[in-house]
């Protein structure tokens, strides 16, 4: 990055589902015919990998088929497992709870075969607050992580920017940075890195999105205030090769090559992708006065030009009774930073690496309890150059080289001791070093580390008679931290450590009295552990605290699923209540010395409603929308900082279904909204309600997809967060080649 001059860098569906396809995965007649945004993705299984996906593994929810002659036998048969998640759950390195179809990944073992069960909108947890997007069958053109979000209920998108520009994610009214980030069940992202940079993911590397609003299932070992993201890997779907192209505004454009390969049981699937944009486009600069409207001019953001790369890698291979997967995930980005609109940065640059490498093992055995058995392992590796030599950005001048490790490693263990009993425990031990560096400081920075050892129980009980099905799953979960930092002060090496032992606990529960219907109701109690930063500063602008305490939550919802599957028609909706109460929320301070300090000063509460469905109508006509109202509140009566009251999504896409030519094309048209939102404490200063308008068209035959779209028809573009414009009107094109083999 040094001494080298910044030239502007050329470039980088309609969702037939928005919330969860897994309420209405199987409408027959239109499953083959649907376009599948990403390169027409068609399961390719052959038989024997179907019938073994088609079980489920021990301890899963099931409830085996009753005889028709047998009217007697029907109840004591339903009186097994009665809960699990849709049948097109992915596999997950560690999973317990997973059910599947012969659409989907191979589970690790295969007990019985599934007729009714728990009707669920996720893929782990039937009595968890969970909603699935599957972005193999996706139909807008230049997509990417953050277009999808917005969709799913509860979520509140807080982005700076166009591509390049950070995209956290607040749910429930958490903020982003009480939001975790799973890669299938093993946490990727570290509370020390801050809120989660969505805007690094590459859409091609995973095949679905589940979002856990408030307590999250006990498979993945974590206690959230706001909830949880799931991402799920993206696995072979048969021996291919897929070609992606995108292009649109401002220089935007981006490719990638997937290569699928499947003989006997060995699965291997790799991709490398680029995405690269200008981002110069347009703003209203109103120098800084806000109510004064003769000196506002239209403008270009300048010095937010990106550029990202990314490659995956998945294998999956079973031999005899064990099965071993590995996922290695690598991202890049280079790229200016502009800072707030009224104070643009010219020259500052950030360039940033991370790495992270998954191995997992399981196996299950037969007879006595049906013991299933995962070892799981993660590294990590990150690194962030920050060059800011005038001090264009913060107090000074930066040349910041800063690096971190990170490892994880998790065992998880289900017994099945009873036909209508389950038990579930999850250990694991992770550790978490940061280096910083920065050349432009006179003094040595300080150098931190943190270890943490947690543990979830859960017991889950589960039955059924006369049709009607139940699930109880209490669990709770024990996290001890260590936190420690050393630095050099007065020629003396001093240190400071921080420990911390935090109990939590959910109760989660789930009824279906018929077939389409199931009531769900939850309780938990999630945390935040503070950050290294929170707790011994950087010795310069934020002063030590060592004595913080966590920040709780404690809350609860009640849910009410209703879906229907047929030949024609499909349809899913969900409707939740939810309120929450967060203690000992961590605020900075600014202290005489013009320093910050953190501290546990604040407490609120927020309480809301939430609703998503899903409607399909053969293969001509898919509708997909959510609404989520959210009422908040801190000790001084004032609403929490943005944080939308309204927030709402609606996209409805028209299909031509398979034309006798092979030609199948599909026209979309959807529309968000997002509510006022305040961006200071006081509720001073307000950004007002927004509403964006997209359309766009698909057409595929036979192995070649085209694409066109234009996200915020009405160019309304508007912020997110206060000082940071968004894009408005811009169009992408796409066009994707797929090339399968036997």
């Amino acid at each position: 990055m040094t001494g080298r001059t910044r030239t502007p860098r050329p470039s980088s569906s309609l969702a037939l589902v928005a919330g969860l396809w897994t309420a209405c995965v199987a409408c027959p007649a239109a499953a083959s015919d649907t376009p599948t945004g990403g390169g027409a993705r068609r399961d390719q299984r052959d038989e024997s990998t179907a019938g073994e996906a088609d079980a489920d593994p021990p301890g899963a929810d099931r409830v085996e088929t009753p005889s028709d002659a047998d009217p007697e036998g029907a109840d004591a048969e339903e009186a097994g497992d009665a809960d699990a998640g849709p049948p097109d759950g992915e596999p997950s390195f560690g999973a317990t709870t997973s059910p599947r179809d012969p659409d989907d990944e191979p589970s690790f073992g295969a007990t019985a075969e599934v007729a009714r069960r728990l009707p669920s909108a996720n893929g782990l947890d039937p009595t968890a607050a969970g909603t699935r997007v599957d972005l193999r069958a996706r139909t807008a053109a230049g997509e990417n992580v953050v277009d999808v979000l917005p969709e799913l209920p509860g979520s509140q998108l807080q982005s700076l920017g166009g591509m390049g520009a950070f995209a956290g994610l607040g749910l429930r009214g958490g903020d982003a940075s009480q939001t975790e980030v799973v890669l299938d069940d093993l946490p990727i992202h570290d509370i020390d890195d801050g809120a989660f940079d969505f805007s690094l993911l590459p859409l091609d590397a995973f095949h679905a999105i589940e979002v856990y609003r408030g307590g999250a299932p006990a498979a993945l070992n974590v206690a959230p205030m706001g909830g949880v993201v799931r991402l799920i890997p993206a696995s072979v779907l048969g021996t291919r090769m897929v070609l992606r192209g995108n292009a649109g505004s401002y220089l935007t454009g981006g490719g990638s090559l997937e290569v699928g390969l499947r003989r006997g049981n060995v699965e291997v699937l790799a991709l490398a992708g680029a995405r690269g944009s200008r981002s110069n486009y347009p703003y209203l600069d109103d120098g800084n006065t806000r109510f004064d409207y003769t000196d506002d001019v239209r403008r270009r953001v300048r010095n937010a030009e990106a550029l990202d790369t990314s490659t995956f890698f998945h294998v999956r291979a079973q031999q005899g009774e064990w099965v071993l997967r590995a996922v290695l995930l690598t991202i890049t980005r280079d790229a200016g930073v502009p800072g707030p609109l009224s104070a643009p940065s010219l020259q500052t640059e950030r360039l940033q690496t991370q790495l992270r490498g998954v191995l997992g093992v399981s196996r299950s055995w037969e007879g006595r309890a049906q013991p299933r058995l995962s070892l799981q392992g993660i590294l990590g590796g990150r690194r962030n150059r920050f060059e800011d030599r005038l001090g264009e950005i913060g107090s000074g001048p930066h040349d910041t080289d800063d690096r971190s490790r990170s490892w994880r490693a998790r065992s998880t263990l289900t017994l099945s001791p009873a036909d209508a009993l389950d038990t579930t425990l999850v250990l694991d031990a992770a550790g978490y070093r940061y280096d910083p560096e920065d050349a432009a400081s006179r003094f040595e920075e300080p150098t931190s580390r943190r270890e943490t050892v947690a543990g979830t129980l859960e017991l889950h009980a589960h039955g059924g008679r006369g049709g009607r099905l139940w699930s109880l799953r209490p669990s709770v979960r024990v996290q001890g931290s260590f936190g420690h930092t050393e630095e050099l002060r007065l020629g003396r090496i001093q240190s400071h450590t921080a420990r911390s032992a935090l109990p939590t606990f959910r109760v989660g529960a789930a009824f279906s009295p018929l077939g389409a219907l199931s009531i769900t109701a939850s309780v938990f109690r999630g945390a935040r552990l503070p950050t290294q930063l929170e707790l011994f500063g950087d010795r310069a602008m934020v002063r030590e605290n060592p004595e913080l305490r966590p920040e709780t939550g404690m809350g609860g919802d009640l849910g009410l699923l209703l879906q229907t599957t047929g030949d024609v028609l499909c349809a899913r909706l969900e409707l939740r209540g939810h309120a929450r109460r967060d203690e000992d929320l961590i605020r900075a301070r600014r202290t005489s010395q013009s320093q910050s300090v953190f501290e546990n000063v604040a407490s609120a509460w927020v309480a809301g409603l939430e609703s998503s469905g899903d409607l399909q109508v053969g293969q001509h006509l898919q509708v997909t929308g959510m609404l989520s109202y959210l009422y908040s509140r801190d000790t001084l009566g004032n609403a929490l900082p943005y944080r939308a009251r309204t927030t709402a999504f609606l996209r409805a896409q028209l299909g031509t279904g398979r034309l006798r030519s092979g030609v199948v094309g599909t026209l979309y048209a959807d529309v968000r909204h997002q509510g006022r939102l305040y961006a200071d404490a006081a509720n001073l200063v307000a950004i007002p309600a927004r509403v964006w308008l997209g359309v766009g068209a698909r057409v595929t035959y036979r192995g070649l997809e085209l694409a066109l779209s234009v996200r915020d028809l009405r160019n309304r573009a508007g912020s997110d967060v206060l000082g940071y414009a968004l894009p408005g009107r811009r169009v992408a094109v796409s066009a994707v080649y797929t090339k399968e083999w036997e």
